[in-house]
């Protein structure tokens, strides 16, 4: 005769994971066991209390987070943490504890949150992180936390909070590469905040900065040590790094000559001299006319003759943003084979024809260039290639079948936004070792 019998085990230590055991054994056969682990599965969401949400000077708010067990099993001794640097001015809870969570249950934690009436205007970038007695939940939710002093028209951004459902989100699956490359120099550069007078604000451009740094250290293997960040780079900045027409600047420092590859990043606003078609890059510090594009501005040009100065090993160029007439009916530009020159052993990636529009991915709250050129090489990567030229990613950007057209076809209803390139497609721009 056959005996059927389900017992429950209770395993110790406690706080280790339910487990049922369904066993069946008779007096003349070996006994059988099927393990059925109880799995907890955290769901989290996060809310700004204010409705504006903007951390205003002065103000007290909350940031609310939602933990709900959607799994089997419990979830023990469950605490939330804030990281992330504080600007002066702003203080904040740290710390949240839970305790156990049970198979369906929710937990309310609010992290409180006070701005002093000095509080500097600013975008504060937050980290949420649960931690679990088993080790078993990393960090779920980035906060970029708005800060201003006043509700000024060219404030920052509202406060933006993206959970891991974020299927756009650039943060999720960075594949792993090869250890730091200390060959390697970049410049970054993230120019959202121009006066609401002149040129108004770039949507996404510190968003599309801190990916780009944090893809070339994590997933291209960039020295952290020799990528120059800037946040709202103004013409003194521009001019201390890659130089004026005077005086050479501090890049040409850190580079040798045959040996360093050098990578340039800048989303922001650009600009064409309508008399002379000479494309600028425009500081956030830079005036509205075209007599002060032409002093503040800096010329396209004079950055190609700069990095073909540093004799690097290679150069590649991203720019996220068109060279064309601020204003104007006719919308003149011009394409990058315009710009005054080549760079030597370098490419150069633009997000758009000379008269078109770089597009802003409000869903992936990134540019749609910098979204899609990240996004291939991190595709291309997980398919298992090792080495990623540019013709590979041009291919990817702008072929037949490119992402960015064909993304921004279906976004802005038939407008196709075309990238344009420059260069030999057969350097190399990723090598996984």
């Amino acid at each position: 005769m056959r005996l059927f019998l389900v017992f429950f085990f209770a395993l110790l230590p406690a706080h280790t994971p339910e487990i049922f055991a369904d066993i069946i054994f008779s007096t003349s056969a070996p006994v059988n066991v099927r393990m059925f682990y109880q799995k907890p599965s955290l769901a989290v969401t996060a809310s700004f209390s204010d409705p504006d949400r903007y951390m205003d000077a002065g103000q007290q708010a909350a940031l609310t987070v939602e933990v709900y067990n959607t799994g089997a099993g419990k979830a023990y001794d469950v605490t939330g943490y804030i990281s992330g640097e504080m600007p002066a001015g702003l203080t904040a809870d740290r710390k949240a504890v839970l305790g156990d969570i049970l198979p369906g249950v929710r937990k309310l934690i609010t992290f409180k949150l006070q701005a002093a009436e000095t509080l500097v205007e600013c975008t504060v970038p937050l980290k949420l992180a649960l931690t679990e007695k088993l080790g078993r939940f990393p960090a779920l939710i980035d906060i970029d936390l708005s800060c201003r002093r006043d509700k000024s028209s060219d404030s920052p951004d509202p406060t933006v909070i993206t959970t891991t459902r974020n299927r756009l989100s650039l943060r999720n699956d960075i594949p792993e590469t090869a250890s730091v490359d200390s060959s390697t120099v970049a410049v970054i550069i993230g120019n959202r905040d121009y006066d609401q007078s002149t040129y108004g604000r770039y949507d996404y451009a510190l968003r599309d900065a801190r990916a780009m740094r944090d893809y070339l250290m994590e997933m291209l293997g960039y020295n952290p040590e020799t990528i120059f960040y800037y946040q709202n780079a103004t013409t003194g900045d521009f001019n201390e790094m890659f130089g004026s027409e005077k005086s050479p600047g501090e890049l040409i420092h850190y580079v040798k000559s045959d040996t360093t590859d050098v990578f340039i990043y800048y989303s922001g606003r650009s600009t064409v001299d309508s008399e002379t078609m000479r494309p600028y890059f425009l500081p956030v510090d830079c005036g509205f006319g075209a007599d002060d594009v032409r002093e503040n501005g800096y010329p396209a040009d004079l950055l190609i003759q700069k990095l073909n100065e540093l004799s690097a090993h290679s150069v590649t160029l991203m720019i996220d943003s068109s060279f064309r007439e601020i204003t104007g009916s006719d919308q003149a530009g011009v394409d990058i084979d315009g710009l005054v020159g080549k760079i030597d052993n370098g490419v150069i990636f633009t997000a758009c024809s000379g008269s078109g529009i770089p597009n802003r991915y409000h869903e992936a709250k990134h540019g749609l260039f910098t979204y899609v050129f990240i996004k291939s090489i991190s595709d291309m990567i997980k398919q298992g290639k090792t080495v990623i030229t540019a013709g590979d990613l041009q291919s990817r950007l702008a072929g037949e079948n490119g992402s960015v057209p064909r993304l921004s076809r279906i976004i802005f209803n038939g407008y196709k936004q075309h990238p344009q390139f420059l260069g030999n497609p057969d350097q190399v721009i990723v090598e996984v070792q």
